[in-house]
């Protein structure tokens, strides 16, 4: 859709995109930047928090922000809000959340 975008919205966008990207396309050989190790981390905090919810060790934590440049995992205290689907109608719902749900989908052949 972005390309889509890019394509149509004519040479100006594309000239801005880059602009704004900050990495000329013609030395990324057809690729796009990415922090591995960020990434790796980000999903490792992910998986943890899920598995300690699923198991019953603890509650997983609300909100973990990952901040690289200070080397730390902040965790955040906030107060859920009122009008917060998420909040209000899935977090929280354990067995109600039915995880294995993605198990019984086609999703289950690509983790083998």
């Amino acid at each position: 859709m972005d390309e889509a975008q890019r394509e149509l919205g004519g040479p100006e966008a594309r000239r801005l995109h880059q602009a704004i990207y900050g990495v000329r396309a013609t030395d990324l050989n057809k690729t796009g930047p990415s922090v591995v190790s960020i990434n790796g981390a980000v999903a490792s905090l992910g998986v943890t928090e899920f598995l300690l919810e699923v198991t019953g060790i603890r509650a997983a934590r609300r909100l973990l922000t990952y901040r690289a440049d200070l080397g730390k995992v902040l965790v955040s205290k906030d107060e859920p809000r009122s009008d917060c689907y998420y909040c209000k109608g899935i977090w929280g719902s354990r067995g109600g959340a039915d995880v294995e749900r993605y198990l019984r989908s086609d999703v289950g052949a690509f983790l083998r």
